[in-house]
């Protein structure tokens, strides 16, 4: 299964990346935009007020817990939590900056600097919030209500396992499941799109062919 959605997602990918960014690319994160919102929206609409409330009361903790979560070095224990989660975090944000920096910069011609660093500031802030915090509280509403015992499958079985049985719990659950699946296959062509898009336009003067593209979205691929 893993080997035939990473082949098809480089499939996708490739063919993006040669129709190019006007008819590839943009197309792609269209689709995944309105995946992502439809699939959360429905979530949402879920008639429990466990989503509203957790996810406001996660923007409270975070805002107010932010510098002191971020510098917690656990200097009385062994440090497992701080290595494991927030260094290695941190310097995933840091190795992933130049590359995102680099491709936002090639689409956001004629933006102001200001506009797009708030664009990206609070664009992703928001998006993970919604995303993350309508996933998790609907986890938290089966674990509570006795569905599904989420923290003993995450750690018997995995995090794929408690994601793929969370949302087979929702009405339609192999639907929501499909369309899951779906939203992530096009979302990691996307994402490797715009990844060869940038190796491409930043090691060529003009604007990077076709084959240099496809060049790109191998070296991509097998990475």
């Amino acid at each position: 299964m893993q080997a035939f959605v990473i082949l098809l997602s480089g499939g996708i990918f490739c063919m993006s990346s040669w129709i190019g960014i006007n008819n590839g690319l943009q197309r792609l994160s269209k689709m995944v935009a309105g995946g992502v919102s439809a699939a959360v929206g429905g979530i949402t609409g879920w008639p429990d007020r466990i989503h509203h409330n957790n996810v406001i009361n996660a923007v409270g903790l975070t805002t107010q817990n932010f510098l002191q979560m971020s510098l917690f070095t656990d200097p009385l224990g062994d440090g497992a939590f701080t290595r494991n989660w927030t260094v290695f975090y941190w310097l995933w944000w840091i190795s992933y900056t130049p590359g995102v920096a680099m491709f936002v910069t090639r689409v956001s011609a004629g933006a102001k600097s200001k506009e797009v660093i708030w664009g990206l500031l609070l664009g992703s802030t928001a998006g993970c919030w919604f995303f993350f915090g309508v996933m998790e509280s609907y986890a938290m509403h089966q674990f509570v209500n006795g569905v599904i015992n989420v923290p003993q499958v995450m750690q018997t079985l995995g995090g794929e396992t408690a994601v793929q049985q969370v949302l087979m719990s929702l009405p339609a659950g192999k639907l929501f499941l499909a369309a899951y699946l779906f939203v992530m296959i096009v979302f990691l062509a996307s994402h490797m799109d715009a990844v060869a898009y940038t190796m491409a336009a930043t090691s060529t003067a003009t604007c990077a062919k076709a084959r240099i593209r496809i060049a790109a979205c191998a070296c991509s691929g097998a990475w």
